[in-house]
């Protein structure tokens, strides 16, 4: 991948997964291997997913920073 697609494919992951909390798309992006450790805690997808799930549950709206947007912006190439 070159930096305009990393830049693509990780703008789209953010909204998608993260912000709109698309459970149905994260297959697209995350391995069935994958694993996260928050505070020492380690998570497999299927525990990432029930967390996406509680969060859609719970949470009213999310939204991105400008900070994150104009980072992001900078990084990709012209």
């Amino acid at each position: 991948m070159n930096k305009n697609e990393v830049y693509t494919f990780l703008s789209n992951m953010y909204k998608d997964v993260l912000l709109d909390l698309n459970v149905n798309k994260v297959s697209q992006y995350f391995s069935p291997d994958y694993i996260q450790v928050t505070d020492g805690v380690q998570s497999n997808l299927n525990e990432f997913l029930n967390h996406l799930l509680t969060l859609k549950n719970i949470v009213k709206s999310l939204s991105q920073s400008s900070f994150i947007t104009f980072y992001m912006m900078r990084k990709k190439e012209p």
